[in-house]
């Protein structure tokens, strides 16, 4: 299992970052998702076929031998139970190493089919072109190429509270911050200025 993990530790995100470096930079995050659909999808695929060619295999196997023909369709359709119950049988039973026979040859055409689309794979990689991950990050969002676009005054006469506005010998009148003072408190300071 360490070995297992170790190697699908690194062969998983080498793949995802190769199938985004060849996209474009749009089209990185529908690259990413397409390849984790298809991972995904094949690995399924995969699944339901090695599982059909070992019962196939596993069935016809045991057929061959007529102590085991009649569970050979139980025992080819459920492996942890076939594996448990050899592990059970004691090694003075001769169905045992029957089984165990019967059980190797059932996954060799399995192991033959994935060596051979291994093969297949490594001698795919001589015609895979070379991408760079250096790529300079260029988006729609933010503040690139776009100017700051300055308020009108009507505008802000509108939003920002009539203190704010006010000429400088009016601002002086109204002590501390403006901006966290109170309507009363503003309404205040303009009464007391026409008093």
């Amino acid at each position: 299992m360490l070995v297992s993990g170790i190697d699908i530790g690194l062969l998983f995100p080498a793949m995802a970052l190769a199938i985004q470096a060849s996209a474009s930079l749009k089209k990185i995050a529908i690259a990413a998702a397409m390849f984790t659909f298809f991972r995904c999808f094949v690995q399924t695929i995969g699944v339901a076929i090695g599982g059909f060619m070992f019962q196939n295999r596993m069935a016809a196997n045991l057929r061959s031998h007529p102590a085991l023909a009649s569970p050979a369709s139980s025992y080819s359709l459920d492996v942890v139970s076939l594996l448990r119950c050899i592990n059970a049988k004691p090694n003075s039973d001769p169905a045992k190493p029957i089984l165990q026979t019967a059980l190797s040859h059932s996954i060799r055409p399995i192991w033959a089919l994935m060596c051979g689309l291994a093969g297949l794979a490594l001698t795919s990689t001589i015609f895979i072109k070379h991408y760079d991950l250096n790529q300079a990050l260029t988006t729609g969002q933010g503040f690139h190429g776009q100017e700051k676009k300055k308020v009108p005054k009507t505008a802000a006469a509108a939003v920002l509270p009539a203190a704010v506005l006010r000429d400088d010998k009016n601002a002086d009148e109204i002590s501390g911050d403006v901006s966290h003072d109170s309507p009363t408190a503003m309404a205040e300071a303009r009464a007391s200025k026409v008093d």
